[in-house]
C-alpha cells in the first residue's frame, strides 16, 4: 500500500504543471546585502517566484544576483541600490513585472541594465540615477508600461548618470503615468 501511495505521489508531481508548483512568497519583503544571502535564496526559498513584498539588493560584496533567476514578479518595489561590485543583472533574466517602484541608484560598475530583457511592466516610478558608468538602457527592451513616473538622472537628492549618453531601451514604451524627468 505505501509503494501505491509513493507512487501516485510521485505521478501527481510530475504532472502538476510549474504554475502549482511555484508559489508566492515573503509578503514582508527581503533585504539582501551579501553575495551568501543572494547564493543562498534558492535554498531558503526553493518554490518562491513571487515576491509580495518588496526587494532591496544592496551590498559591497553582491557580484552577481545569478541564484534569483527563478524570480518573475515581485509585487512591491525592488531597490538595486548602493552596490560597488554588482556587475550586471542578469540573475533577474526572467523577472517580468514590478509591481511598486523599480529604483536603480549608486551601482558603481554597471554599462548597461543587461538583465532586466523580460520586464514588461513597472507599477509605479522607475527611477535611475547616480550609475556613473552606465552607458545606455539596454536591458528595458520589453518594458512597455511605467504606471509612475520616468525619472532618469539627478535631482536635489542625486547625482547624475554621467556616462549615459544614450536612452536606447526605451524604444518600447508605450504608456508612462506619470511625468518623465530626463536630467
Amino acid at each position: 500500500m505505501r509503494k501505491l501511495t509513493l507512487f501516485y505521489a510521485f505521478v501527481l508531481l510530475i504532472l502538476l504543471p510549474h504554475e502549482i508548483l511555484s508559489q508566492s512568497c515573503l509578503p514582508e519583503g527581503i533585504t539582501l546585502q551579501t553575495q551568501a544571502q543572494v547564493d543562498a535564496f534558492p535554498v531558503n526559498y526553493p518554490y518562491c517566484s513571487r515576491i509580495e513584498g518588496n526587494v532591496s539588493i544592496s551590498g559591497g560584496n553582491i557580484t552577481n544576483l545569478d541564484s534569483l533567476t527563478n524570480i518573475y514578479q515581485i509585487e512591491g518595489n525592488l531597490k538595486i541600490r548602493w552596490n560597488l561590485v554588482l556587475q550586471n543583472l542578469t540573475g533577474l533574466s526572467n523577472l517580468d513585472s514590478v509591481g511598486g517602484d523599480l529604483i536603480i541608484i549608486g551601482n558603481e560598475i554597471f554599462t548597461d541594465l543587461a538583465g532586466l530583457e523580460h520586464l514588461s511592466y513597472v507599477g509605479g516610478d522607475l527611477e535611475i540615477d547616480d550609475n556613473p558608468n552606465l552607458i545606455d538602457l539596454s536591458g528595458f527592451d520589453n518594458l512597455k508600461e511605467i504606471n509612475g513616473s520616468l525619472h532618469i538622472g539627478g535631482d536635489h537628492f542625486y547625482s547624475e548618470n554621467p556616462s549615459l549618453t544614450s536612452l536606447n531601451g526605451l524604444d518600447n514604451i508605450e504608456y508612462i503615468g506619470g511625468d518623465i524627468w530626463l536630467k
